[in-house]
């Protein structure tokens, strides 16, 4: 078995068809393209109270096994589709730098674009997001940052940027004197996006955009996990993760004891269709070092499990196409994931030139669209 590495210990979450800048600056322009992304469905949430449990001997599960790469386009072998992509540094915990999105157009021609950079003067582009309306969402800070935008200290202001036209305009909100953030699977039903507002004095609070709502957490340094189900549309963890999980009225989810090391921990990382929440850890095995797990767990029990291969080392969900298939990656690569029959296909994207000065870019997969 392959070492996995903890940089890549995170999952990402809108329906698809496979057919087998500061101050108002614009980003990049790019041409329009119509398209719908949907919000990943609910988890169960009638799940009782889970009693005391110690974690079970370590189970076999399937390894994750590589298919025949993937394309873009309406082929009967392509995925036909437009893929939402966040770049920034590969291995490691940096902040994104771009947004991009890749399809194949009406003319069969591929296509890669840029739809929203760094703002000029900004120190940290922070996060990014797709509502399930199909806007798109960028956040960045100015000024005095720290750990890499997650703070703002002095001077320092952070600016949301929104774009209803497919990146080709983004208007830039009014500045706040705090650090916001756009939370991974942010997309809400009814259009909301989730932010998080964090103070130099480490307040931090929650909020929906833009219809302004606050979102308070079951205790007062819960973290949000968006499920984006329309009766509870987030769930709470105790700092740290965990599998620990909770509703808004204080009840607690149960979820499965595993066999996770110290150092990688199980996280609910998000939500599957059909009812599921997905659970990843890592395992120590032997002398092979950490290897990671991947779980869609449904009233408290694992139902769905596959484990790192030498091939599929490491992996990330990002879209969910439909209760059994996602689009996330293998590494800093895009894949499709079939949790039927554990297959994974390498979506071919394109490169950037070998004298970029941005490197090969980190591809992780955050949404998708309607092909044009």
């Amino acid at each position: 078995m392959n070492s996995w590495l903890g940089t890549s210990f995170a999952a990402l979450l809108l329906a698809a068809a496979l057919t087998t800048g500061c101050g108002g600056k614009q980003a990049a322009v790019a041409p329009s393209v119509s398209r719908t992304a949907s919000a990943p469905a609910a988890p169960n949430t009638s799940i009782a109270t889970p009693a005391t449990a110690t974690a079970p001997p370590t189970e076999t599960a399937p390894k994750w096994r590589l298919g025949a790469p993937l394309k873009l386009g309406p082929g009967s072998d392509e995925l036909n589709l437009v893929v939402y992509i966040e770049q920034g540094c590969t291995a490691c915990d940096g902040p994104p730098t771009a947004l991009e999105r890749a399809y194949r157009d009406s003319a069969g021609v591929f296509q890669r674009q840029a739809l929203f950079n760094t703002p000029e003067g900004s120190r940290y582009m922070t996060s990014t997001a797709v509502a399930s309306d199909g806007t798109l969402y960028a956040t960045a800070c100015f000024g005095d940052c720290f750990e890499v935008g997650s703070g703002i200290d002095g001077a320092g202001y952070a600016i949301l940027y929104v774009s209803k036209d497919n990146g080709v305009t983004w208007n830039a909100q009014p500045s706040t004197p705090y650090a916001r953030k756009l939370l991974r699977w942010a997309s809400l039903p009814g259009h909301d996006v989730l932010l998080s507002n964090h103070t130099a004095t480490g307040k931090r609070s929650f909020e929906l955009f833009p219809s302004g709502k606050a979102v308070a957490p079951t205790s007062g340094d819960f973290f949000p996990v968006v499920t984006a189900e329309l009766a509870e549309p987030i769930l709470w963890q105790p700092p740290g993760g965990g599998i620990l999980l909770y509703r808004p009225d204080g009840s607690q989810i149960a979820m499965p004891m595993v066999n996770a090391d110290p150092n990688y921990p199980a996280q609910v990382s998000g939500a599957q269709p059909a009812g599921g929440l997905t659970l990843t850890w890592g395992e120590r095995v032997g002398t092979d070092g950490l290897v990671q797990h991947f779980a869609i767990v449904r009233q408290g029990k694992k139902v769905i499990e596959f484990v790192a291969s030498e091939a599929v080392p490491s992996v990330q969900m990002g879209a969910w196409l439909d209760d059994h298939r996602a689009l996330g990656n293998v590494n800093s690569t895009p894949a499709l994931f079939d949790f039927n029959s554990g297959e994974v296909r390498l979506i071919e994207l394109g490169s950037r030139p070998p004298d970029d000065p941005r490197g090969p870019g980190r591809n992780r997969v955050i949404s998708v669209g309607a092909a044009p």
